[in-house]
Order: structure tokens, then C-alpha cells, then sequence
């Protein structure tokens, strides 16, 4: 037995070596993944198949009342209401603007219909039991009052989703350093929605954008009194991504018990990969959010068959079509999930059929919630399907589609442990999306995956969850493996985003695998403790390795292509708060330099300030006139834009700013004095004159 236990544990320790090794040695790598992957199975079969993770139990045999739609009492008047509500959806939605009485109506065909079908379930339960595997805090009432019972394991719980917490909210204000181009076309639609009335149902800018993560941002500002920038996006985007945890959590628990939610929840709280993305203020982060809930309905659908996982299926699959452009292929996943859990666990006597009936019910519904975008979509196709259309259409592929999408595929698979993202704003270029331990433990726990699919000792209902969450992950991987026309963008954090979930959860497994088996076979306290030193020394090196990653490679690869506005505005405030006003600063323009729409927000000023960014220097000449000081900011390595203001303005002074991001970052300030009475447009040499070029600090 002894031995047994050693191959488990040399096997993880062997894969998270094989990654590193990878590296140096792409055979040596493979060798040592062929041999993990050896000795696990090895133990896996050695330890017994069937005691590997209890997996929640099936539900209750579906009983004759729920083997039917059954009616009743008021079924009809809710669906009348739904038919109502409906009818008012269709009749004022067919532009592409959301006003109250459209929205109410909207909310009420979906809430009506849900009520009209959804079972209400009553169960006894002791007030003193929790839900099984459940791992929260509960009220306890007795004859002393109010008692809250906590187990060690919610406790545990709590702790990874505060390091999880504190992974996306730690640094957050400079963390992302800078807002790119997107980030500044979503702050103008926030800011109109705000200040302009603006209500669209799809907001075309920038290509097309589904509407929920702006309607949140302004949310957020409205009730917080945050100013619209940079930092309300980032908030509002971890604020967003931050329900993804509990549902990873409770779809590990789906397929390897409370261990793999626990397991699943911590891999998700610490990776770079959802933290960067969940920081990132963009739409994405709203995808893995939502399709960590649907992949969990969906493979719990598939082991209760109720109806009620079905009709939340429909609602979470209409709302995730509003937040972000990758999502779209997630009910594509979904019905991979259904037909690959289908055929492989129809034959289960324990495994409830899918039944037609609720798929109905969940396609209906999603139909309902997507019904206003939907209407958008049909009057102005070009409009929803631009940025799609972009890529699959407008552009020709960039070779033969079979042979690109082939390169493309196996280029998606390698980016968990090779070579992954290369944008800069959103990953760390060229990286592995997964760190080396994580990316190691991801090996054997596909491994897991396909054994158990063959392993006959397994019932088909589990059989049937193992497969449907492969399918529905390779699928949510697409979007990426289709940028045909542009392959050198694939793989994409951001267009894999909705695999997420899955990824995950294949993580957790063989770490939930072990720790299980350890916590029957060990029941001494001594080994448990010696165990669970293991378990805290994997745990310590992900935290480290991915807080390196998000806190200091990702930064550091940012700010080589950004500029530090922070030092920029201190500059404008210090210029308001002695000499002048900003509405008198000009920024001249420099490739790849300040944008003026993103330091108006910086600033609280409207996106309409950008206007004072200059093309060049020579745009001054119409400011000689000036009767108040002025400040041209430019960048360190404009030297004719400083000479051309120098001629324009000889009194001027200039100062350059050294930036704490390095040198490369440095700007100059050339600040304008107006005009002496009696002087001409050029003046005068004053006392207070500086020389061309002189440097004041």
C-alpha cells in the first residue's frame, strides 16, 4: 500500500518537474510526462477505480408528477402574462434603445414564463444540517438563542476566496498601469449612458459591443460617486468575475466532490490567467463569470434531469449573449454537453434521461431573455455580427481553412504549457497560460478524464459528466481556433475565456483525487499533518509562483508599452494648483504616446477634452495670443516639437520630468507665461527669461 501511495504522490511531483523541464528539453519534458502519466494510472487502478472521489449522489428517481408538465394552479395566467409582457417586448424593441417600459416588459415575459414551469419543491430538513457539501457558515436556533456553526472546511473555503479576493483587488489601481484602446471606447459609452442619456441595446462603437458590463459600470459609478475612468472599469470588471468562484467551486464539487470544489475554487482564485482578465476592466471578464454557472447547471441537469436546472440553463444562457462576444459559442457547448452526456449515459439505469420536454423549456427560455438583442440582431445583422464577420468573412483566410484550422487547433492545445497569449494588455506574452505546477497537475488530470470514460468499473452517469465537460470545454475553445484570417492571433486568453470553468476543473482533479484517498487511508493525525504539509507547500509555490506573474512579469511587460498617466495628471494638477487651469495644457502628439481621450478621464474631464491633444508643436502657433499661462506637455524625445514651441514662446519654461518608470518614460513640460502689457506677439528679453532649452526642475 505503502508504495502505491509513493507512485500517486511521485507522479504529481514528476508532472510539475516534466512542465519546468519542458522548457529546456521539449523530449526530456515529454519523457517525464509519459512516465507521470504511467505511474498514475498505476496507482489510480492499484488504489481502486470505484473509491477514487465520492461524486455527489444521483437524485431520487424522477417520480410520475414529474415525468409530465405538470399543471398548475395559475400556470395559464402566468403564461398569459408572459404572452403579454411578450407582445410589448416585440412591439417597442425593434430599434436599438432600452427605455423603462421596455425593460419592465421584457423582465416580465422572462419571470413570468420561469414561474409558470419552474417546481416548487418543499424538503424537510433539520435545522441544525446543512446542505451536503455546502461549505458555509449556518444559524443554528435553539433554546439559547442564536448559535453560528462552522466547520474547518468552510473556514478553509473562506480563506482561498479572500486570497482570491485580495488577487484581484490588491493593487488595483495600478494594476493594469494604463487604459488602452478599447478601455477608452468603453469609458465614452459609459460616460454617455451617464451624461448623455444614451440606452442602446447593442452599442456600435468600436465594431459592436453587447451592453451588460457598460450598464453595470455606470451602475457601479452612479452608486459609488467613483469618477468614470480607468479605475471604475477595473472595479466593476473584478466586482463581475469575482461570481465565478463559488460556481467553479460547486462544478468541481459536481464531478470530484467537496475536495474538487475546494481544489477548483483555489486554482481559480490564484491563476494569472482569470485574475489578469478579471483586473483587465474589459467586457470578458462577464464570460467566464456566466459560463462557470452554465457549465454547472448543465452537468447537474444532466445527473438530476429536474426541471429547474433547465428553465436557470435558459436565463444564464440568455444573459451571457449580452456581455460578451465569445460567449456565443457557449450554447454550442452546451449542446455538446447534452448530446455526448446523452449518448453515453442513456443506458444508465441510474442516469435520468435528458428529456425533450426540458430541453424545450431551456431553449424557450434562453429565446425569451435573448428576445431584445435578438430583435437588434435581426433588424441591423451587420451591426451584431460585424466583429464576428470580421474575422470569419470580411478577410480572407490566411492559407487553406483546413490546413489553418488544424494549425490554429494545436496551436489552442499547446497554449496551457508552450506558448500562449501575445498581447501585452491581457497576458504575458508568449507565456504559458498556466503556470508550470498548475500546467503539470493539468496533464494527469485529463489523463483522469479519458481513463475514467474507459474504465469500465465507472457507471455510465458518471461516464456521462466526465465527457460532457470535455466536449463542452473543447468547445468553448473555438472562438480562438477560428481567427482563420489572422492566425498569428490565435491562441487568445481572451477568446478562450469561457473555458475557464473546465480548464479549472480538470486542474483540481488528481490534487482532489489525492487528497481524498489520503484523508480515508491516513486516518492518523500524524499523517494527516504530514499530508497536509504537502498539500500547504503546493498550495504556498501556485500562490507564488502566480502572484510573480499578475504583480510583477505581467506589470513590467504593461508598462514597456504604456505611459504612466498618474505623473501626467500630477502635472496638470500641480500646473492648476499654481499657475493655471487645465483647459490652458496641451498635449503634442508622439507615436504611441498619450492618448487625449484617456487623460481626460484620468482628469474627470469629458471625453471631449481630448481635443487639446496637439498633431505637432506647430498647432501652438494659434495660443501667441494668450492672456493666461498655458502648459504644452511633450514627449522626452520631441526635440523639434521643445524648439518649435522654444520660437513660438522664448519666455517659456521647460522642465523635464523624469518618470518612475524608467527613462523611456520621461516627458518635458513647457510652460507659457502670457504676454507682458506693452510687449509684442514674441516679447521681450525679461528678467525673468530663461534661455532656450534651459532646464528648470
Amino acid at each position: 500500500m505503502a508504495l502505491k501511495w509513493v507512485a500517486a504522490t511521485e507522479a504529481i511531483v514528476l508532472a510539475i518537474y516534466a512542465q519546468f523541464a519542458l522548457r529546456q528539453s521539449i523530449w526530456w519534458g515529454v519523457t517525464c510526462y509519459l512516465l507521470a502519466g504511467a505511474m498514475w494510472l498505476w496507482s489510480e487502478a492499484s488504489l481502486g477505480w470505484s473509491a477514487a472521489t465520492p461524486l455527489p449522489p444521483l437524485g431520487p428517481p424522477l417520480g410520475k408528477e414529474e415525468t409530465q408538465l405538470r399543471v398548475r394552479r395559475g400556470r395559464w395566467a402566468w403564461l398569459g402574462l408572459s404572452g403579454v409582457a411578450t407582445a410589448i417586448t416585440v412591439a417597442y424593441l425593434g430599434n436599438n434603445t432600452l427605455t423603462p417600459l421596455r425593460l419592465a416588459a421584457w423582465l416580465v415575459s422572462v419571470g413570468a414564463f420561469v414561474a409558470a414551469f419552474w417546481v416548487w419543491e418543499r424538503r424537510e430538513r433539520s435545522t441544525t444540517q446543512s446542505r451536503r457539501g455546502i461549505p458555509v457558515a449556518w444559524l443554528q436556533v435553539d433554546a439559547e438563542g442564536w448559535r453560528l456553526r462552522l466547520s474547518w472546511f468552510a473556514v478553509g473555503v473562506g480563506i482561498v476566496a479572500c486570497i482570491g479576493l485580495g488577487f484581484r483587488l490588491w493593487q488595483l489601481d495600478v494594476n493594469p498601469p494604463a487604459a488602452n484602446y478599447d478601455h477608452l471606447k468603453n469609458l465614452t459609452d459609459v460616460y454617455e449612458v451617464l451624461h448623455a442619456g444614451s440606452r442602446p441595446l447593442f452599442f456600435l462603437r468600436n465594431n459592436g459591443r453587447e451592453p451588460l458590463a457598460f450598464y453595470v459600470t455606470a451602475a457601479l459609478v452612479r452608486l459609488t460617486g467613483l469618477p468614470v475612468g480607468f479605475y471604475a472599469l477595473k472595479l466593476s470588471s473584478v466586482l463581475m468575475e469575482v461570481a465565478t468562484l463559488p460556481a467553479v467551486y460547486l462544478l468541481g464539487r459536481e464531478l470530484y466532490g467537496r475536495r474538487g470544489g475546494f481544489w477548483a475554487l483555489f486554482f481559480t482564485a490564484v491563476a494569472s490567467w482569470p485574475v489578469i482578465l478579471a483586473r483587465l476592466g474589459l467586457r470578458c471578464s462577464l464570460a467566464p463569470m456566466i459560463s462557470a454557472w452554465v457549465f454547472y447547471v448543465t452537468i447537474r441537469g444532466l445527473r438530476t434531469g429536474r426541471r429547474n436546472d433547465f428553465l436557470a440553463l435558459g436565463v444564464l444562457l440568455g444573459v451571457g449573449l449580452y456581455g460578451y462576444t465569445a460567449f456565443r459559442i457557449v450554447p454550442l457547448a452546451v449542446v455538446a454537453c447534452w448530446l455526448v452526456g446523452w449518448a453515453i449515459g442513456r443506458r444508465d439505469g441510474q442516469f435520468p434521461r435528458l428529456r425533450m420536454s426540458n430541453v424545450v423549456l431551456c431553449v424557450l427560455t434562453a429565446l425569451l431573455v435573448f428576445l431584445p438583442l435578438g430583435l437588434f440582431m435581426i433588424f441591423h445583422p451587420t451591426g451584431f455580427w460585424n466583429r464576428v464577420f470580421w474575422y470569419l468573412v470580411y478577410n480572407d483566410p490566411a492559407g487553406p481553412p483546413g490546413v489553418i484550422l488544424l494549425k490554429n487547433l494545436k496551436n489552442l492545445l499547446l497554449m496551457f504549457h508552450w506558448r500562449g497569449d501575445t498581447v501585452v494588455w491581457s497576458s504575458l506574452p508568449g507565456e504559458p497560460v498556466l503556470d508550470p505546477v498548475m500546467g503539470g497537475v493539468m496533464v494527469l488530470g485529463v489523463v483522469t478524464l479519458l481513463v475514467r470514460l474507459l474504465a469500465p468499473v465507472f457507471p455510465r452517469g458518471e461516464k456521462a459528466r466526465y465527457a460532457a465537460l470535455l466536449a463542452g470545454g473543447f468547445v468553448a475553445l473555438l472562438p480562438s481556433a477560428l481567427s482563420l484570417s489572422f492566425p498569428e492571433e490565435n491562441p487568445s486568453v481572451l477568446r478562450t475565456c469561457c473555458a475557464i470553468p473546465v480548464v479549472f476543473t480538470i486542474v483540481a482533479g488528481p490534487v482532489a483525487i489525492w487528497t481524498e484517498r489520503m484523508w480515508r487511508a491516513w486516518p492518523r493525525s500524524w499523517m494527516r499533518g504530514l499530508a497536509g504539509v504537502g498539500l500547504a507547500l503546493l498550495a504556498l509555490s501556485v500562490i507564488r509562483l502566480n502572484a510573480t506573474r499578475v504583480f510583477e512579469t505581467y506589470v513590467a511587460s504593461y508598462r514597456a508599452v504604456a505611459t504612466d498617466l498618474s505623473e501626467v495628471v500630477a502635472a496638470i494638477r500641480g500646473f492648476e494648483a499654481t499657475l493655471g487651469s487645465a483647459d490652458d495644457v496641451y498635449i503634442v502628439a508622439w507615436p504611441g504616446w498619450i492618448d487625449g481621450t484617456a487623460l481626460a478621464f484620468e482628469l474627470g474631464r469629458p471625453p471631449g477634452w481630448s481635443s487639446h491633444q496637439l498633431e505637432n508643436a506647430g498647432q501652438a502657433s494659434t495660443h501667441t495670443h494668450r492672456s493666461r499661462p498655458g502648459m504644452y506637455i511633450l514627449h522626452a524625445n520631441d526635440v523639434a516639437g521643445l524648439h518649435t514651441l522654444e520660437a513660438l514662446f522664448p519666455h517659456g519654461l521647460t522642465r523635464r520630468v523624469s518618470s518612475r518608470w524608467g527613462p523611456a518614460h520621461d516627458f518635458v513640460l513647457y510652460i507659457v507665461q502670457p504676454a507682458a502689457e506693452g510687449e509684442g506677439e514674441r516679447g521681450g528679453e525679461g528678467p525673468e527669461t530663461r534661455g532656450s532649452g534651459e532646464q528648470v526642475e
